[in-house]
């Protein structure tokens, strides 16, 4: 890629690392399309962190220390019937505010089943469910909570 496409490129990247100062490059396996796109930005002026092993190691870390903090936390579930406030409890139960370090798994995964439940946006893949599951759980242990 040359000329006006790579400038265009950059450009684009330069934006959203502006706007994202704590994101990262990375490409599926970690190789050279991502060593690549940080090079370009290096010559730009844009110093930008690249995932080294790419996506796949990031989600092998993410999964790996999802099970750690879940094997080592201490989790708590909240049950009950459909309609019975779960959700209300979760983003509402700390004086109108969020419980500190609870996460809403329906939310996450975008839940459309229940009466109560329904989305109108698409449900996300089991890949970035899990993904998502994971930062979260990494997010609040980094916050202090034990999960």
């Amino acid at each position: 890629m040359s000329g006006n496409l790579r400038e265009e490129r950059v450009r684009a990247w330069q934006t959203f690392a502006t706007r994202h100062p704590d994101g990262a490059l990375f490409c599926f396996r970690g190789g050279l399309r991502s060593e690549i796109a940080q090079q370009w930005l290096q010559h730009a002026g844009v110093d930008f962190p690249r995932i080294k092993g790419g996506y796949k190691a990031m989600r092998r870390w993410l999964i790996d220390t999802s099970d750690n903090l879940i094997s080592n936390g201490h989790l708590l579930l909240v049950g009950g019937p459909t309609g019975a406030a779960k959700t209300r409890l979760l983003n509402e139960g700390n004086a109108g505010k969020p419980i500190p370090g609870s996460i809403d798994l329906e939310g996450l995964a975008n839940h459309r089943g229940s009466a109560f439940g329904r989305r109108v946006t698409e449900q996300p893949t089991q890949i970035s469910f899990e993904l998502a599951f994971g930062a979260q759980l990494i997010k609040h242990r980094c916050n202090g909570h034990q999960n």
